[in-house]
């Protein structure tokens, strides 16, 4: 089985933001971006059995957009950062209760969030083997948030 990731367009927020679980808006830029991730799947030739997404309305757009009747899964959210969604990363790291997670943060979560390893956990396909008992077929679309590198990897 195949299995393609493509993260979602830019979101309307400030760099320095932290969110993930937060349904936060699409830049106004999203149809251009959406247009290129769409050619660019176009021309990967590969016709997908199945596509999944994120409930979040930044992944189910893009999916959408690109003509795609995706099954939402929200084990395909980003990393519920807690307490600290919508904080911007230096009032994180100026909270002391974000020290446990900045040391560890594969095994340490966020105030009431989770961490690296809690999301890996709940990925379906992270373990390598729910994918293929979800959609047997040759090849599966999920768009998510989990993946932040996916899009300069891919080239999406």
């Amino acid at each position: 089985m195949k299995i393609v990731l493509v993260r979602h367009t830019s979101v309307a927020l400030p760099k320095e933001v932290c969110y993930g679980y937060t349904d936060v808006p699409l830049k106004e830029t999203f149809e251009e971006e959406a247009t290129v991730v769409g050619r660019n799947l176009e021309a990967m030739g590969i016709a997908f059995d199945a596509v999944f997404c994120s409930p979040l309305s930044r992944c189910r757009k893009l999916a959408a957009f690109c003509g795609y009747s995706a099954v939402d899964d929200s084990r395909l959210m980003e990393l519920n950062f807690g307490d600290f969604e919508m904080m911007t990363f230096d009032d994180i790291y100026k909270d002391p209760r974000s020290k446990g997670f900045y040391d560890d943060f594969f095994n340490n979560r966020v105030p009431h969030g989770e961490s690296f390893g809690d999301q890996l956990q709940r990925v379906p396909c992270a373990g390598g083997g729910e994918c293929a008992s979800l959609y047997s077929r040759r090849c599966a679309a999920l768009r998510s948030d989990y993946c932040r590198s996916c899009k300069e990897r891919r080239g999406l």
